[in-house]
């Protein structure tokens, strides 16, 4: 199983690669950036507060899941 840098070489250097595919990480953390500041200066109730934790605990235990799923350990070699 390849390391997550090695494929992430992999799709950057690929010409069928999109645009999104190869710029996903600048998206996310444009999208983490522009929370930030937007909370910073926008009062949110502490109830709202509340609901998107629970959406984004949901969400994260999901792709949890589906990670641990899709995770396959190495077989040993027998000699």
């Amino acid at each position: 199983m390849k390391d997550a840098r090695k494929m992430n070489v992999e799709v950057n250097n690929s010409e069928n690669s999109s645009w999104f595919a190869k710029n996903i990480t600048s998206i996310i953390a444009i999208i983490i950036v522009g929370a930030a500041v937007i909370t910073w200066f926008v009062p949110i109730p502490l109830e709202t507060i509340g609901y998107v934790n629970s959406v984004l605990m949901l969400v994260g235990s999901f792709h949890f899941g589906s990670a641990i799923q899709s995770f396959k350990p190495k077989e040993k070699k027998s000699r």
